[in-house]
């Protein structure tokens, strides 16, 4: 659906985009460790390989890493301590932090945002989620950020107005 694309696309590109332009290191976090394993299978590596500029850059892969002059995207789950605080990175993609349960009494977002200390101001830090309710992780970071919604020119009046897909 809609969102899928949205929240998929946005992680992908962020990716894309810190492997070409401004390379470091990268972590994608997934709600458990088979998640992260079939998302950079399905996603992640065809993508890179079908990307000329990614595919020239990338010089070793394995399972859980890309690796490419001047960073690597890695995987990691949002279920295990040890695989959010192994490493330093510059960007941190959270897919789904909504289905994150908690880890010592802590978000898991915390844990990997811990990883950017290193690079300051430079680090990066996306949240993508599926909306659910109004009463959870996602809800209160929304809340704490600027508030962006998703605007589209309307092409009937030429005004712009929030993106807003009927449920199926």
């Amino acid at each position: 659906g809609p969102t899928q694309l949205y929240k998929s696309t946005l992680l992908e590109c962020t990716a894309l985009y810190f492997a070409i332009v401004d390379p470091k290191p990268i972590i994608l976090v997934q709600p458990c460790f088979k998640d992260a394993i079939d998302f950079m299978a399905d996603k992640m590596k065809p993508m890179f390989n079908a990307t000329p500029a990614v595919r020239q850059r990338v010089y070793h892969t394995t399972k859980t890493n890309v690796m490419f002059v001047g960073g690597q995207l890695s995987i990691a789950s949002a279920s295990s301590e040890n695989s959010l605080a192994s490493r330093l990175a510059g960007v941190m993609l959270f897919d789904e932090p909504a289905k994150y349960d908690l880890l010592s009494g802590r978000h898991p977002v915390g844990y990997g945002e811990k990883r950017l200390e290193t690079y300051g101001e430079f680090g990066k830090s996306i949240r993508a989620s599926s909306p659910k309710t109004e009463d959870n992780f996602m809800w209160e970071q929304y809340l704490l950020g600027d508030r962006r919604q998703p605007y589209v020119e309307c092409p009937h009046c030429g005004h712009d107005h929030v993106m807003r897909w009927k449920p199926t």
